[in-house]
């Protein structure tokens, strides 16, 4: 369905075409930097463009069959949802259009939406005075502030700069009985320093049963993009287990190291996101063994394998202590 897409602060109208493979025309209209009031004077032509859209398609718009949405794109959400709501307030008071669509979910802050200008001041009315006044050369009409935005795309906030030191905490390894804790160090904005470790002693069952294990696992970090979320990096691991859920226990110790990935999202001021995938190689070597009547039997020692596969897989939430 044809849509009039109208963009209350860089406000883009899309045509209303009747097939929806023809190409979208645009109406800008401009405001004044930190002010929801634009000049007539100054979009009159593009004012006469939409109007145009809305005659031709009236029929359609005010039978519901092709609505109109308003869009607004601006660094501040208030002025850019007020500026949109004045749009739509036109539309209905000047052309009678009724059915105009109430989204305003659109409205996104972009960092890209920098107004770096100062606030145009409004030009004050002459007061009416007695006594005769020099004739004041009239002010030329405040030009309108350029679009804030030019696409409506959101940007992550970056890592902020002073944020050295983080603690980390993989909810994986929670999810199978291992407590673990780690501490990130950022010596830049886009490097990380990373030392992981988990620890767990189980045992159930007189201990026919058991889980015990410990790991250790540096890391080095890069990040990448704009907003510093994207990484890779290396890692290296090293760990003892004894691990027994059956008849048959294995009892050991692994090492190795790999290549690292993942991205970071923000949750709150204090709290992050990390999502993280590790492949690579792990040298296994253990030995077998059961119990009988309480007493550890070995069945198979010096078992060694090199494994190529994940090596760390991670949902960790991130607390920033600065």
């Amino acid at each position: 369905m044809n849509r009039i897409l109208i963009a209350a602060l860089l406000a883009t109208v899309c045509s209303l075409a009747t097939q929806a493979q023809q190409q979208a025309d645009s109406v800008v209209f401009r405001f004044i930097i930190r002010n929801d009031m634009f000049f007539m004077q100054s979009n009159e032509a593009e004012i006469e463009r939409l109007y145009g859209f809305t005659d031709r398609y009236y029929a359609e718009i005010t039978a519901g069959q092709m609505p109109v949405r308003v869009d607004g794109y601006c660094s501040d959400l208030k002025i850019a949802r007020t500026r949109s709501n004045r749009i739509k307030s036109w539309l209905i008071l000047k052309k009678g259009l009724f059915k105009v669509s109430k989204d305003l979910k659109d409205l996104k802050y972009s960092q890209d939406a920098k107004e770096t200008e100062q606030p145009v001041e409004q030009p004050k009315p002459q007061q009416t005075v007695e006594q005769p006044q020099p004739v004041e050369k009239p002010q030329p009409e405040p030009q309108p502030t350029t679009p804030a935005v030019s696409v409506s795309v959101s940007v992550p906030a970056p890592v902020q700069d002073g944020e050295k030191f983080f603690l980390r905490t993989n909810l994986l390894y929670w999810a199978v009985a291992m407590p673990n804790l780690g501490i990130e160090w950022k010596p830049s904005n886009r490097t990380g320093i990373l030392l992981n470790g988990a620890y767990s002693h189980w045992a159930w069952n007189s201990e026919s049963k058991q889980h015990r294990t410990w790991l250790v696992q540096p890391e080095i970090r890069r990040y990448f993009g704009e907003s510093r979320r994207w990484f890779a990096g290396i890692e290296g691991h090293a760990a003892e287990f004894n691990f027994k859920f059956g008849d048959t226990g294995y009892q050991g110790k692994a090492f190795g190291g790999g290549i690292t990935g993942g991205y970071r999202m923000p949750l709150s001021n204090c709290f992050d996101w990390d999502f993280s995938l590790g492949l690579g190689y792990t040298r296994l070597e253990y030995d077998s063994y059961y119990r009988s009547n309480n007493v550890m039997v070995r069945k198979e020692s010096g078992i060694k394998k090199n494994v190529f596969a994940p090596t760390q897989a991670g949902v960790s939430l991130i607390w920033k202590i600065k």
